[in-house]
């Protein structure tokens, strides 16, 4: 369970941008994040590779906050959301064990 202080923030965030606006911020983190991916992927050192992960984890922390704003956007409950992951990875688990 998020803290009260930590969804306020996140209300804050989206009254800020507008919704139309939080939409556009969430598209363009996923991408960053899949940049950053591919960037650690094509990493030809190990000192690059740490840089690299450095990189991917601060694309991962605006994901996770862009899905809790979302979240609020369409009001789903933390519930349901650990409901959908939980059928997706049961999915997930039956394709590789099948």
């Amino acid at each position: 369970m998020k803290s009260s202080e930590y969804m306020n923030d996140i209300k804050i965030l989206i009254d800020a941008h507008g919704v139309e606006e939080t939409l556009t911020i969430c598209e363009e983190e996923a991408s960053e994040l899949i940049k950053a991916l591919t960037k650690y992927k094509r990493a030809r050192s190990h000192s690059e590779q740490m840089r690299r992960k450095g990189e991917a984890m601060e694309e991962m922390a605006d994901v996770i906050i862009c899905i809790d704003m979302l979240m609020t956007l369409f009001g789903i409950t933390e519930r349901e959301l650990e409901k959908e992951i939980k059928k997706k990875m049961e999915r997930n688990l039956k394709r590789i064990y099948n």
